[in-house]
Parts: C-alpha cells; structure tokens; sequence
C-alpha cells in the first residue's frame, strides 16, 4: 500500500520498506498482519515474500535511490512452523543475523519458489485469496497469479541485485514458459 505515497512522500516509502524489512524472518518468510512494533503472525502465506523486493524495486526505481539496498536490517528468530501448525501468533526476538536490503530481498525471493507439478509455484495459505486457504494443503495447487507476480517481481528486482542476478533472471524465464 506505500507506494500509493512514492510521488508525495519518498521518504516516508524509503522508512517502511526498512521498517517491513524488519520483520522477515531468517528463513525468508515474512510475518503476515503484524502490529508494531513486530506483534504478528507467522504463516505459510507465501506471495507476502514478494512485497518487499517488489517495492523497494519501484522506489529505487522512481527515486533512484541504489543506496537503499546497502542498508543493513535485522532478522526476526523465531522457531519455523511445525507440521501440525498453519500459523503462529508471536513477538519473536531479533537474531543477531543481519543483512543488507539486497540481502533480505534475494531471501525473499527464493523462499517464495516451491514449484508444483506444471513448474509454477505452489500457493501457500491465504495466498491473494483468504477464502483457498487449504487449497494447497497437501501441496498441489499451483498458482498463476503467484508465478506472474514472482516473474514481475523478480524482473524488478534484477537491476539492484549483484550477486545473483543471473540465477534469478533464469528463474524468472523458467516462470515465464511455465
């Protein structure tokens, strides 16, 4: 929703996506519905992933700021979701792990890629649709909504990324013939 304010408040853009950035956890998934300061829920909700490299990709686009991906953000540590658990209400710590924007962005990416059958990715719960919350219960429903916005996003996302551009540009093409 914050780039509703890209021409009006840059700067206001530039503090949420460190902000949000904030609250992705080391294995790169991110809490889904979280209050300030990190109250929030840990899911298997996966195209909330996407949202940070995709706009912080737009602001660096609009402003020009390349600086942003340098900046250094923690981690949240948190134990991952048993098998048994949909989600997890929590406020977990911060880990002493830290990376740069770039960093937290690449995660989010790849944590997002978990194919099915046809080779587009598998919806998690929630997934840009609350009411098909189980439609990947046993790990078969693939979405193309999910596999276009981590195309998009990834597309985005390659200009600012150093060390994995070609990996992830790949990736984006493989999406794409999927």
């Amino acid at each position: 929703d914050v780039t509703a304010f890209l021409q009006s408040r840059p700067d206001m853009v530039r503090r949420q996506i460190l902000y949000s950035a904030a609250r992705q956890y080391s294995e790169g998934d991110v809490m889904h519905w979280w209050h300030h300061p990190k109250f929030g829920l840990r899911s298997r909700i996966t195209d909330d992933k996407l949202f940070l490299p995709l706009v912080a990709s737009e602001y660096a686009s609009f402003t020009g700021d390349k600086e942003i991906f340098s900046e250094i953000i923690p981690y949240l540590d948190s134990p991952k979701l048993s098998d048994n658990e949909k989600s997890r209400f929590e406020n977990p710590p911060y880990s002493e792990r830290r990376g740069t924007l770039e960093e937290h962005c690449i995660l989010a990416i790849k944590s997002a890629l978990s194919y099915g059958k046809h080779g587009l990715l598998v919806m998690g719960s929630g997934d840009w649709n609350d009411g098909m919350d189980e439609i990947c219960a046993e790990g078969r429903g693939e979405s193309v909504f999910n596999s276009m916005l981590a195309y998009l996003t990834i597309k985005k996302f390659l200009p600012y990324c150093h060390d994995k551009a070609s990996e992830l540009d790949r990736i984006a093409e493989e999406l794409k013939s999927a």
